[in-house]
């Protein structure tokens, strides 16, 4: 049994070739349990990317004159976050599946508006190549917990899409971990976001960006973002 050095209280034990069977007995296992929400309300100002970016060289304007009711009525025919990843399910699958798991899904559907840098099926897949067995370990119900917290480092409150990120700006945020991370554009607009302990090829690249949804918008990204023990 080894130690996974980026959750060094995870234990690695099962093989990988059990981790169909063991996503599907989870799942089944947390569908009764989704009631508990860890986020916390979306009014929060503390957790706002746009009105409340610490040591920014520069911050994402918001849009002036837009009522919530236009806002909505733009967005009717958009899904709310989970829903939109479950659709993009050969991009997103291993993230829709740890959201079911955890209950974040229930949770993320309410309220909003949210940001997600959401890591993509390959970022998970170098997470695994790098720590054979750590996926599989992180779905277990002992851990739930702690794959809570991971993904709620990758949430924050507010929406900030590509068209309000100004080129040569950075800025620290918030996430729902109650963690910062830190959001880059260089001047090529490409966009990087930086876990304070490092993520795996650190940092993150947004690959896929302004992923529409109800309650806000998606970015891809190319590595799991790992908070700070």
């Amino acid at each position: 049994m080894s130690t996974n050095r980026y959750f060094p209280n995870v234990k690695v034990a099962i093989p990988i070739a059990s981790a169909v069977l063991s996503l599907l007995a989870i799942a089944a296992a947390g569908a009764n349990d989704l009631s508990a929400s860890p986020i916390p309300d979306s009014n929060d100002r503390s957790t706002n990317l746009l009105e409340n970016a610490s040591n920014s060289t520069d911050r994402p304007p918001a849009t002036p004159g837009v009522t919530v009711s236009q806002t909505l009525l733009a967005q009717s025919n958009l899904n709310n976050i989970p829903v939109e990843l479950e659709t993009q399910n050969r991009t997103f699958s291993t993230l829709a599946t740890a959201l079911q798991v955890t209950g974040l899904n229930s949770t993320l559907a309410r309220g909003g508006p949210f940001t997600i840098f959401a890591p993509t099926d390959e970022a998970f897949a170098i997470l695994e190549r790098n720590q054979p067995g750590t996926l599989e370990s992180l779905f277990q119900p002992e851990n739930r917990e702690l794959l809570t917290r991971i993904l709620l480092y990758h949430v924050v409150s507010g929406k900030a899409d590509t068209f309000s990120m100004r080129p040569g700006t950075r800025w620290t945020v918030q996430t729902l971990a109650r963690e910062n991370v830190v959001v880059q554009v260089n001047r090529s607009f490409d966009v990087f976001v930086s876990s304070t302990s490092g993520a795996i090829g650190a940092p993150a690249r947004v690959i896929l960006v302004d992923i529409p949804a109800s309650n806000g918008v998606i970015h891809g990204i190319d590595s799991v973002l790992i908070p700070p023990n």
